[in-house]
């Protein structure tokens, strides 16, 4: 499959990635990016977030023979204070490994492992198998929250029906936000899980701030 990446890179493999506490916790928030760009590993399917690292207080990838430190990336920033603004149950859950509470996964699981999203060719390919196995994480994970941190166009929705993801997800809407673009719920065993679709942090208008980014996934949250 080398064929499908650029310069005949390899594929890198991505799989669920849930965090070691995530099922004792009543606030259980599933992340779900569009794919891993540089991913760096040949196949890292694993059932924790052990591939985060810890030095002290800071949280990093560790691949490729260097350290990507995460608060380094504004998804991963956002991402946390989501997770922290949505503890609304009293004394908000203090840790450096926070990522220990959530879980993390892709659209695409297949992408170069050096460097860059997938190219249609390879999201074609594997489109169909990752619609289902989203569908399998889901119903594994039995999140209480749904972050898809992907865009509309492109992404979550495509006019081209192999590369469309919304069809799983019939309840969820287009919104015209400043960064929220879908919004919605997906019925899990009598359950009403609140979906919310957002642009990439790191697109935000020159002058908006991250907290402005979460301030409204969470107003959408907090209106289900």
């Amino acid at each position: 499959m080398t064929e499908l990446c650029n310069n005949n890179d390899k594929i890198g493999l991505f799989g669920t990635h849930r965090g070691a506490e995530y099922n004792n916790s009543d606030l259980r928030l599933l992340i779900i990016g569009r794919a891993v760009n540089g991913w760096g590993i040949d196949e890292h399917y694993l059932k924790d977030m052990s591939c985060i690292k810890s030095d002290g207080t800071k949280l990093f990838f560790e691949g490729n023979n260097t350290k990507y430190l995460l608060s380094k990336s504004s998804f991963w920033r956002t991402n946390h204070e989501i997770w922290k603004k949505l503890q609304n149950n009293g004394e908000i859950l203090n840790t450096d490994r926070w990522v220990d509470y959530i879980a993390w996964s892709n659209l695409y699981k297949c992408a170069p492992k050096s460097s860059g999203n997938p190219s249609n060719k390879l999201c074609s390919i594997q489109a169909d198998i990752c619609r289902q196995y989203l569908l399998n994480e889901i119903e594994l994970l039995k999140p209480t929250h749904i972050l898809f941190v992907t865009g509309w166009e492109g992404w979550f929705f495509s006019d081209i029906e192999i590369f469309d993801f919304s069809r799983l997800f019939p309840n969820v809407v287009e919104y015209k936000g400043s960064y929220v673009c879908g919004i919605g719920t997906y019925s899990l065993k009598g359950n009403d899980i609140p979906i919310i679709v957002s642009n990439r942090p790191d697109s935000r208008k020159k002058g908006s701030k991250e907290s402005d980014y979460v301030d409204e996934v969470i107003s959408h949250f907090s209106q289900k």
